[in-house]
């Protein structure tokens, strides 16, 4: 991964990317997140060229799972679909005791950690 500004965001100017071809991540595509401490809570925006359906785009840390709504948050000036998903701790002492990586997911085939 890394750091790209070839897309509009919806977060200044700066995106995370892949390192080869477009620099878009892809249907399919994961990665994986570490923190140096237990995080109460986690949120991201995911940019598509594509209408998403709910629950298209996962976001999985230890003990929950959250998607996306079926309708964006925003369409970007260069046509960019943006939808916002995020999860909360439910209290902060359970989430000191729960595993600090998180994993994200967006598929249009089904598989065990995505869904279609």
């Amino acid at each position: 991964m890394k750091v790209t500004n070839a897309f509009s965001t919806t977060s200044g100017a700066n995106s995370l990317g892949l390192t080869g071809g477009d620099e878009a991540f892809l249907d399919g595509d994961a990665f994986d997140l570490g923190f140096a401490a237990p995080q109460l809570a986690l949120g991201m925006y995911f940019i598509t060229s594509d209408p998403a359906i709910a629950d298209e785009i996962l976001v999985t840390a230890a003990g929950g799972t959250a998607g996306n709504a079926a309708v964006p948050f925003s369409v970007l000036p260069d046509e960019g679909i943006a939808y916002f998903v995020g999860l909360i701790a439910p209290t902060r002492r359970s989430a000191r005791r729960r595993s600090t990586s998180s994993k994200t997911t967006k598929s249009t085939s089904l598989t065990t950690s995505t869904t279609s």
